[in-house]
């Protein structure tokens, strides 16, 4: 993973390479089922603000929410965005199988 940096206002790829450690950012893909949940994405946030401060920044809204948000709002938000992203992909399945049965090659 590249790191973004600013050169004359155009953000262009620096060469750092970027050490990511996934097996934290995973607890971001996890059902929330009590208060731990907040701590975690908040230790999240710390992390990537410390590696990555571009992807911190872009979590802000997230962290903002989650710290007003009671389990069951988080809950709903977690439950609407993976309905939204099935959704997603039973369009690009049904598209694909469209090509296909068109007779459409790739």
């Amino acid at each position: 993973m590249e790191k973004l940096s600013e050169v004359n206002g155009v953000v262009e790829p620096s060469k750092i390479q970027l050490q990511v450690n996934y097996e934290t950012l995973a607890d971001l893909f996890f059902y929330p089922q009590n208060e731990e949940y907040k701590n975690n994405i908040k230790n999240i946030h710390s992390y990537l603000s410390k590696d990555i401060p571009e992807a911190a920044n872009a979590m802000q809204p997230f962290i903002d929410f989650i710290e007003v948000a009671t389990i069951q709002e988080m809950q709903e938000l977690f439950l609407r965005s993976l309905t939204y992203r099935l959704s997603l992909l039973w369009i690009l399945v049904l598209c694909y199988l469209v090509k296909i049965i068109n007779g459409v090659n790739y």
